[in-house]
């Protein structure tokens, strides 16, 4: 009987506890952070029943404003009803932020980008948006940021942001089966040690995919034996490099033509160029040949060096009428150097020295014409400017060439020339790609007929035949 009364009883007080009713909310332990507006997040109101749910998510509450390291609600009863007091202890003080660790920015460029600031209580939302904003503003310049260590306030106010900035492990180099390594080496400028940077990395892998002879540059990362450390690895597929084409050939303009040719792109894996064209026949039945060799660089700064000898008969139209065919015989050496000025700019100089001579067919009408024989002395000067994304396939960027050519023949001529190309992809995918071009040209002296401009053919309107139009 005793034991029923006595249970009876602890409901009842439950009961009692249950339906009380809150008669005043404290806040205790805030320093700088205003009780108004640690009210402003709280559910539980005076005058309300007690609501132990509500009483747990305003200390969450509470504690999700930032300024808190603890917060904890305490109930005391009262004849009126229960006082509800959230006690609370606020994260340090601050007065001022130091950055340890950065390079690549300075602290002041750091500390303009956070919220968190001196003279105000840390706040925790504010200090992870913050080391949020430090990473990306690293990812937007290629680089990699983390924290290895928690940023902490020292007794005097100040926190401290340790800042740890990736860097290159080892360089690994995979898949050369041909290719000597310095080939690769040379145009990676990343270096181990560095600075972790993705678009320097990507800039090290077109570089070497444009030397075209890879079919695919794929970099691999790992981490190093340092949590600051990244390995890299370039893993690279060769490609074919080496032609040796043999056949016969018959067109309207050249009649049928024998021909042989052998290219090699990567001669002694040193990315060196080799090239033997050899052809008989057409309606001369005269041996053409061809011999060129092409070194990628000859000094520390990446300065080519290509060297041509020929003699070879092409065949020509000046109209569309097959009576007005003529052949030129062109003989002599061209070489030419070029050297980069960095990513997108290089300049070059070509000279060549030729004997041509033009042999119109019996009856062709060459109105044009002027010298139909003579020697050819001239140097050529190019600026390239080069935003192309691949240089092999382009889907987007820019070609610009400009050239002065100034040379001899009976007398002094000039030949100016600017070829404008643009890339445009297209679709939402990017699949497909607009691409136009607008060349320029111009001629200033006595220009001999074998050097005349010409339009026509696949490489300059299509659609028409080689030299269709000429320039007068």
């Amino acid at each position: 009987m005793r034991a029923v009364i006595g249970v009876a009883i602890l409901l009842l007080l439950s009961s009692f506890a249950l339906a009380a009713k809150v008669v005043e909310i404290r806040i205790a332990g805030n320093e700088h952070i205003s009780k108004e507006a640690i009210m402003g997040v709280i559910s539980t109101k005076v005058g309300e029943e007690l609501d132990e749910q509500k009483l747990a998510n305003d200390e969450k509450a509470i504690s999700q404003m930032g300024y808190f390291y603890q917060v904890k609600a305490v109930k005391e009863e009262s004849p009126e009803g229960v006082i509800v007091t959230f006690i609370t202890l606020e994260n340090p003080f601050l007065k001022n932020i130091k950055i340890e660790g950065a390079t690549v920015f300075s602290e002041k460029e750091i500390l303009s980008w956070l919220k968190t600031e001196g003279g105000q209580v840390l706040n925790i939302n504010a200090l992870r948006s913050d080391l949020e904003n430090i990473i990306n503003q690293y990812r937007q310049k290629g680089y990699i940021a983390i924290f290895t260590r928690e940023p902490e306030p020292t007794p005097e106010g100040t926190l401290i942001i340790y800042i740890t900035e990736m860097k290159i492990g080892k360089i690994e180099i995979k898949g050369l089966r041909k290719t000597k390594r310095a080939v690769v080496e040379r145009f990676i400028r990343s270096k181990e040690g560095s600075l972790l940077n993705i678009s320097s990395l990507g800039d090290d892998r077109k570089r070497i995919f444009d030397l075209g002879l890879f079919e695919n540059v794929v970099i691999d990362l790992q981490p190093g034996a340092r949590e600051d450390l990244v390995n890299v690895t370039f893993d690279i597929t060769e490609t074919k490099t080496g032609q040796v084409m043999v056949g016969l050939g018959y067109s309207e303009q050249q009649g049928l033509v024998g021909r042989a040719e052998i290219l090699e792109n990567n001669f002694r894996g040193m990315a060196e160029g080799i090239h033997f064209l050899w052809e008989v026949g057409g309606y001369t039945s005269k041996r053409s040949y061809e011999v060129g060799y092409y070194k990628p660089w000859i000094d520390k700064r990446n300065t080519s060096f290509n060297i041509s000898l020929y003699d070879k008969v092409l065949y020509r139209w000046v109209t569309e009428q097959a009576t007005s065919r003529y052949d030129e015989y062109r003989k002599g050496i061209s070489t030419m150097f070029e050297r980069p000025l960095d990513d997108w700019r290089r300049v070059s100089i070509r000279l060549r020295s030729e004997e041509v001579a033009i042999n119109p067919e019996e009856g062709a009408g060459l109105p044009i014409l002027g010298y139909v024989k003579g020697n050819v002395n001239a140097t050529r000067f190019s600026y390239y400017f080069d935003t192309r994304d691949i240089r092999r396939s382009p889907k987007k960027g820019q070609y610009n060439i400009y050239s002065i050519e100034i040379g001899k023949s009976s007398s002094f001529f000039t030949k100016q020339e600017i070829d404008l190309r643009r890339y445009k992809p297209l679709g939402k995918k990017g699949n497909y790609v607009l691409a136009t071009r607008l060349d320029l040209a111009m001629a200033e002296g006595t220009i001999p007929a074998f050097e005349f401009y010409t339009v026509g053919g696949a490489d300059t309107l299509r659609g028409y035949r080689e030299d269709r139009f000429w320039g007068d």
